[in-house]
């Protein structure tokens, strides 16, 4: 019809355009974006590894004292993790030794015994290791008297190589015992065997009887610390300790 002009209707705020539409007129690449967008993100799988939280999750479920205790239990159990640090440096060296020990079984029975006894020695001492992690109290004990066996292992096989160089036969080839200029210059080849020996292993013994002395004393003395620990710590923090170490 002649002069068609919109008729004006009473402005409803239920029908009013939002932004987005405004925006999407005056912009339409603006829109085919959004619209690219929308459907990547509709069509993106949720991963079911990841967990939604709870907002209501994000309040901390400690009271002030309970992080206290935390932070104590924290300090008090530093010497028991050093502990744990020795006894793991421990069981590795002795397990090498083993190891390296038992490929000689072929050429030397006594190899085969002195590796089967560090065998057991390691295997101890991985167990008191396994122990202190769980905070066993009995893992100081296991650990303290793994460390003298291994000493007596150590004495008896330098004992048992001592009586083998004065008693028994002698490993020095006969034509280097009969060699007239060696003799002049060390008297007998058998006898400078027999001082070797017992300078070297005595050493060993000497040495062992130190080192397997102190850390068998290491050990037992950080026996008190684990119990204090255990005895002064909330039982809910020390299995959540035990836990944490699974």
């Amino acid at each position: 019809m002649p002069g068609d002009h919109p008729i004006p209707l009473r402005s409803d705020p239920s029908r009013q355009p939002n932004k987005s539409a405004v925006d999407l007129a005056d912009n339409p690449q603006a829109g085919r974006t959004t619209m690219v967008t929308h459907t990547a993100t509709a069509k993106s799988p949720i991963d079911p590894a990841v967990d939604i939280a709870d907002p209501a999750d994000d309040d901390d479920p400690l009271a002030p004292h309970h992080r206290q205790q935390l932070a104590a239990a924290r300090i008090n159990r530093r010497r028991i993790e050093r502990a744990a640090v020795v006894a793991r440096l421990s069981a590795w060296t002795t397990a090498v030794l083993a190891a390296v020990t038992l490929m000689g079984t072929l050429f030397s029975v006594t190899a085969l015994i002195l590796g089967a006894a560090l065998a057991v020695v390691a295997y101890h001492e991985f167990k008191g290791l396994g122990l202190l992690r769980q905070l066993d109290g009995k893992a100081m004990t296991v650990l303290g008297y793994n460390q003298l066996g291994l000493g007596l292992i150590v004495v008896i096989y330098s004992l048992w190589n001592i009586w083998a160089a004065w008693m028994g036969p002698s490993p020095i080839p006969e034509d280097l015992r009969q060699n007239q200029e060696l003799a002049r210059m060390f008297g007998s080849i058998d006898e400078l065997h027999r001082v070797i020996a017992v300078i070297f292993y005595g050493t060993i013994i000497a040495l062992s009887v130190v080192a397997q002395g102190l850390m068998a004393r290491y050990y037992f003395s950080r026996a008190r610390y684990l119990q204090t620990f255990l005895r002064r710590t909330p039982r809910w923090i020390v299995d959540l300790h035990k836990q944490m170490a699974r």
